[in-house]
């Protein structure tokens, strides 16, 4: 059989090599620009990554590194989920406006994506208000006053982004360790 100048690596194995490793990088990158827009990019890059693995290339990464990024996108969850509610928290709200942060978050981003067609700048614009408002207006609605409304939806907000930066940083991070495992 030939074999190509890549260490004796038969031709055919080594393309497959390179297009699995191809694959995993552009969708770990890809993953990237999706979870700034709010969308489940970065679990969608560890499904290119389990796949090319399981059934395709079963040494291109090593289980260690497909968990070791596994377990920052699981955080970067974590940290996006429990923020606009922490920041609504620490701004003064209430369980209900707490849960409503979350859930205005999601609908602002939807709308945000729809209503400012810039893409991943919409959304987040929506998703940041969302919070800040759903917060603010249930604390509004709970008698509590304008201010102590204000400030529990300006939390939520701050939160919210503080959520998406985490989030992104640990996308990056990611995205980082699925490339480097590639490459490797």
């Amino acid at each position: 059989m030939l074999l190509s100048s890549a260490g004796g690596v038969p031709p055919l194995q080594f393309r497959m090599d390179a297009w699995v490793a191809s694959a995993v990088i552009s969708a770990a990158w890809g993953g990237v620009a999706l979870t700034l827009a709010t969308l489940p990019g970065m679990w969608l890059a560890l499904l290119v990554a389990v796949a090319g693995q399981w059934f395709v290339e079963p040494n291109l990464l090593s289980w260690w590194t497909i968990a070791s990024a596994a377990v920052l996108v699981g955080l970067g969850e974590v940290v996006e989920t429990v923020a606009s509610a922490e920041g609504a928290r620490r701004g003064g709200a209430g369980g209900k406006a707490m849960w409503a942060s979350v859930a205005g978050s999601l609908v602002g981003a939807l709308a945000g994506t729809i209503l400012i067609p810039v893409p991943i700048a919409g959304t987040v614009i929506g998703a940041v208000l969302g919070a800040g408002l759903a917060a603010g207006g249930v604390e509004g609605m709970s008698g509590r006053g304008a201010m102590a409304a204000s400030k529990a939806g300006v939390g939520a907000a701050s939160g919210r982004l503080a959520g998406l930066i985490v989030k992104g940083v640990l996308a990056v991070a990611a995205a980082t360790v699925l490339t480097v495992g590639c490459l490797r």
